[in-house]
C-alpha cells in the first residue's frame, strides 16, 4: 500500500509518476495487467467535510466527463475501478503528443487532434487542460488522458480556451514550429465542428488580445 491512498480496491501500486496540486499519479497492476491510478489528495486548508465532498464531486465529474468522450468517439483509457477520491484505469503504452512531434512523428497526427477535440465540443464538453502533455499517441492514435478540469458547457468561449491552452503549450514546447502545427489542428477541429468555428475562433482571438495586452 503506497502512503496516502485510503484504499486501492483491485490493483496494487507499484510507483509514482506525477504529483501534481490537485492529484497523485501511479502506475499499478490488476489481474497481470498495467494500470494507472489516480488519487485526489486531501487539502488541509479545506474544511474536512467540505474537502471530502468537493474531492468525490470531482471524481464523479471526471469520469462522466471521461465516459461522455468515449461516447463522443475519442479515445479515452477505459475506467477499470473507482474508488471515493481514487480511478484505476487501463495504461495507455505510447508517446506524449510532445515527444513525439520532437522524434520526428508525423505532423498529421495535429489534424487528428483537432478532429476529436471537434467531437469532444461537440458534445458539449471540455478537456480543461489540453496540453501535449495530456494526448498518448498510441498506435498512430491520439489518445486524451487527464479529465480532472473537464467541463460539461456548449460555450464557445469555453471551448476557445481548450484552444488557446493547447496553442499555448505547442508554443512553449516546439517553438515558432508550435504556431504552424496549431493550424494543422484548426483545421482538423473546424472540418468537425463546422458552423461552430467561426464563433469559437473569435473567442480564440479575444482571448489571445486579452492575454496580451492584460495578462488576464
Amino acid at each position: 500500500m503506497v502512503k496516502g491512498l485510503d484504499r486501492i480496491l483491485l490493483a496494487d501500486v507499484e510507483r509514482e509518476i506525477f504529483r501534481g496540486a490537485e492529484a497523485i499519479v501511479y502506475i499499478g497492476n490488476l489481474w497481470g495487467l498495467k494500470v494507472v491510478v489516480k488519487y485526489r489528495t486531501p487539502k488541509r486548508y479545506r474544511n474536512p467535510e467540505l474537502d471530502v465532498s468537493l474531492r468525490r464531486k470531482r471524481i464523479k465529474r471526471e469520469c462522466k466527463a471521461m465516459i461522455e468522450a468515449r461516447k463522443a468517439g475519442l479515445h479515452v483509457p477505459f475506467i477499470l475501478d473507482v474508488y471515493d477520491f481514487q480511478i484505476t484505469t487501463e495504461f495507455i503504452p505510447g508517446t506524449k503528443l510532445h515527444t513525439y512531434l520532437m522524434e520526428g512523428g508525423s505532423t498529421s497526427i495535429l489534424e487528428d487532434v483537432g478532429k476529436y477535440v471537434g467531437k469532444l465540443h461537440n458534445a458539449g464538453l471540455t478537456h480543461g487542460d489540453l496540453t501535449v502533455h495530456n494526448i498518448i499517441i498510441s498506435d498512430g492514435k491520439p489518445y486524451f488522458i487527464d479529465f480532472g478540469l473537464s467541463e460539461f458547457t456548449y460555450d464557445p468561449e469555453d471551448f476557445a480556451t481548450d484552444l488557446f491552452v493547447l496553442r499555448c503549450s505547442l508554443r512553449a514546447s516546439i517553438g515558432m514550429e508550435g504556431l504552424e502545427l496549431f493550424n494543422l489542428f484548426l483545421k482538423g477541429y473546424s472540418d468537425e465542428v463546422g458552423r461552430l468555428f467561426k464563433l469559437v475562433n473569435l473567442k480564440l482571438t479575444e482571448i489571445e488580445h486579452r492575454r496580451r495586452h492584460y495578462g488576464d
